[in-house]
């Protein structure tokens, strides 16, 4: 077999209402556009209208970027009116 084989790791989440803590019935287009232009495209929409996916490059990069997408998931949220400020 040629070329080198990577592993990457693929992240799935909910967006939950911040209020009565059920899982959204839809995902905002607003929320994953934003998602989208944060992450440079790493994220997408799933089956379950409240779930997204965001794709890992290499495990040696999951950990920062996982701290980093956390803050920018809140502000993301926080900025179109999901959750409370």
């Amino acid at each position: 077999m040629g070329g080198d084989f990577t592993f990457g790791i693929e992240e799935e989440y909910f967006l939950v209402d911040a209020e009565t803590k059920l899982v959204a019935r839809r995902m905002p287009e607003a929320f994953l556009v934003a998602a989208q232009a944060a992450t440079n495209g790493r994220v997408s929409g799933e089956f379950l209208q409240s779930q997204i996916e965001v794709a890992s490059s290499t495990p040696e990069e999951l950990g920062l970027r996982m701290r980093t997408d956390a803050e920018k998931w809140g502000g993301i949220i926080r900025s179109i009116g999901i959750a409370p400020q």
